[in-house]
């Protein structure tokens, strides 16, 4: 059970995301379905019922919390959830997280940030100390300093996506990995030794997220990452800047020499440290491992294992993986993912799930491919522009991706995502459990470097861009 959290003194400062849990007992309801033995097996017509009312009781909570959301919910004349269509206006471009100037952080004018954070955010923002911060990096440790527990994107387009999340937040998330990680599987009987190919410290999801899966699944003490340090947002941007400027031609000479010293540099420490982490995992191959890398990494090490003369199969079966976030760039067969799983052969589990950072956690999929819907998060099927629920066509319906996640108590939950997705709303999937579901067929709607139209995009930016020049 994912209990009601009691405000402290010590957090009396700030809105608890508490507060959510506390005054929406649907979302309760929903939450709940985590301690049934199979957490996606009620019906959908039940899950659909209680996510519209858990929405109408938090959407009472937050709409007086997040400005943004407030504005908007003024503007669209709702005041309150009535049906699935009322809460689509109320849905905010994927973009939002990163629509601040860039120039915020250029010309360190940190206050503006932060005034900017504050539109998106339930939670105060009056306990931040900005005194000497130096760059985006300080700034983040800051928010988390004052219980802003936030992450951001990758940054690989050159800005990040500054998300919200708070220490209840995390506790949903917790929750979820405790006895469902491994869904439809059961959860390994052992803790088992840890290894993570990223960085230990940063703030993307992944590494903000690493000492609850430590918990749930390592060895104490046996946790290995590819390196000690802290990955870097500032570094992350200005090489997207250096590689923007470059392929403009704006960039010096001086300029492309120091980015291409220092990304040698880089890229030499990296070699070093993966060479270290991976031949220590392949070392390991025979027992069983918690595994957590991102695709390009993933692949790496299938080649190093390759390298080393090991056999297909060589991963032992006990092992459990949890993979994804695309390639990050990196030129890989076409065939990457299937060459993987044949030489590591049959593992417990690997992680298969459909998401993204933003929400609390992923649809997981189920022994056919599809991705089931979580309880707390409501998804949306809608049209290009993001403005209208898509009809289904006998049972399917194609469209932009877009969710409700209910579960956030530090900021709304509503976004609508760059993904094209397929929903098959057949009552009960090819796997027995009840529908809807998502199919494996995912794409986006625009190519990279594109811009992605979305109706309400423009409108809610204005809002924002309103709020901080006040």
């Amino acid at each position: 059970m994912v209990a009601s959290i009691e405000r402290t003194e010590a957090d009396s400062s700030l809105s608890h995301p508490a507060a959510i849990f506390n005054s929406s007992p649907a979302l309760q309801r929903l939450l709940d379905k985590l301690d049934e033995p199979d957490f996606l097996a009620t019906p959908a017509e039940q899950i659909a019922q209680m996510q519209l009312e858990a929405a109408r009781e938090v959407f009472a909570v937050q709409r007086s919390r997040v400005q943004v959301l407030k504005r908007r919910a003024e503007d669209m004349g709702i005041d309150q959830i009535r049906t699935k269509a009322d809460i689509v206006p109320l849905l905010l471009a994927h973009s939002v997280y990163k629509s601040y100037p860039a120039s915020f952080i250029a010309k360190g004018q940190w206050e503006r940030l932060l005034k900017w954070y504050s539109t998106i955010t339930a939670l105060p923002v009056d306990m931040v100390d900005l005194e000497g911060v130096a760059d985006i990096d300080d700034f983040l440790a800051r928010l988390w300093d004052a219980g802003h527990k936030v992450f951001t994107s990758s940054g690989t387009s050159g800005k990040v996506s500054i998300l919200a999340r708070a220490d209840a937040d995390y506790e949903v998330y917790e929750s979820v990995i405790k006895d469902n990680f491994c869904w439809p599987k059961t959860m390994p009987p052992e803790p088992m030794p840890y290894y993570q190919m990223t960085p230990r410290f940063g703030y993307y999801i992944i590494m903000c997220t690493s000492e609850r899966m430590i918990r749930r699944f390592g060895i104490p003490g046996t946790e290995k990452y590819l390196s000690e340090d802290r990955l870097r947002v500032a570094s992350l941007m200005r090489s997207a800047e250096m590689r923007r400027k470059i392929g403009e031609g704006d960039a010096s000479p001086s300029e492309i020499a120091e980015h291409e010293a220092e990304a040698a540099a880089q890229q030499a420490k990296a070699i070093a440290e993966f060479d270290s982490i991976a031949d220590e995992i392949i070392d390991n191959f025979d027992k069983p491992i918690m595994l957590s890398a991102q695709w390009g990494m993933l692949w790496r090490l299938v080649e190093r294992a390759r390298e080393r003369g090991l056999p297909e199969g060589a991963m032992h079966p006990g092992s459990v993986i949890a993979t994804g976030g695309g390639t990050k760039g990196l030129s890989l067969p076409s065939d990457y993912q299937e060459q993987t799983w044949k030489f590591l052969g049959p593992v417990h589990y690997v992680l298969n799930v459909y998401g993204m950072s933003e929400m609390s956690t992923c649809y997981p999929a189920c022994e056919h491919g599809k991705y089931h819907i979580v309880p707390w998060i409501m998804p949306f099927i809608l049209d290009a522009t993001g403005e209208n629920i898509v009809d289904p066509v006998g049972e399917i319906s194609e469209g932009r991706f877009a969710f409700l996640d209910l579960s956030y108590g530090s900021r709304w939950g509503g976004m609508i995502s760059g993904d094209k997705v397929i929903m098959d709303h057949a009552e009960t999937c090819s796997c027995g459990r009840p529908g809807p579901v998502i199919l494996p067929q995912i794409s986006r709607f625009t190519g990279p470097g594109e811009d992605d139209k979305i109706g309400c995009a423009g409108t809610i930016e204005t809002y924002i861009r309103g709020a901080i020049a006040e």
